[in-house]
């Protein structure tokens, strides 16, 4: 990580930090366990891989918000997240999105999903409903959401993205497991 800056101005002396280089030991202790993949990223990368992990999306523009820098710096720095299969871009020029590679994705807490499945099994609803009945936060419901969308349980019922999709059980029948 990026060390801190140390600056001795003869009456004040000042240490400075940047955020992108704080990381809780849990989340060091992650991206150790990821070994020669994670061997040699920036710390943006180090920093952005963490929060995919905890369920963020970016995209190029979002990338340069968090993390200040040019447009192009923001599609090499998650293209080599990509490039060493540590995330996945989906879309295509300005509409890409990046979010953590599958393999790496921690188990959603089983309480989650299950309270997440049980509510939408009653009636259809959206991340807001979720959250306010769940008292989850927004980014564990839709983490919940996307586990359930993979294993096939949930599916979009209308919408695409962004608070007013709606969720709801497959069609088919098939329940969580």
């Amino acid at each position: 990580m990026t060390p801190p800056a140390f600056f001795d101005q003869g009456i004040r002396f000042t240490v400075s930090m940047p955020n992108h280089a704080l990381l809780a030991r849990e989340d060091l202790e992650w991206l150790s366990r990821l070994q020669e993949r994670a061997a040699g990223l920036t710390d943006i990368q180090r920093h952005a891989l963490v929060m995919m992990r905890r369920g963020a999306e970016f995209t190029n523009r979002m990338f340069r918000d968090e993390f200040p820098m040019d447009s192009r710096d923001a599609r090499r720095e998650p293209g080599g997240l990509v490039q060493r299969e540590l995330a996945v871009a989906d879309g295509e020029r300005g509409g890409r999105t990046y979010r953590i590679a599958g393999q790496l994705i921690d188990p959603s807490p089983p309480d989650h999903a299950r309270t997440v499945l049980s509510l939408l099994q009653a009636e259809p609803a959206d991340v807001n409903r979720l959250t306010g009945a769940t008292g989850l936060s927004k980014r564990q419901v839709r983490y919940a959401l996307r586990k359930l969308r993979e294993a096939g349980d949930v599916e979009i019922l209308t919408g695409g993205r962004g608070q007013t999709t709606l969720y709801g059980v497959r069609r088919d029948g098939r329940l969580f497991n």
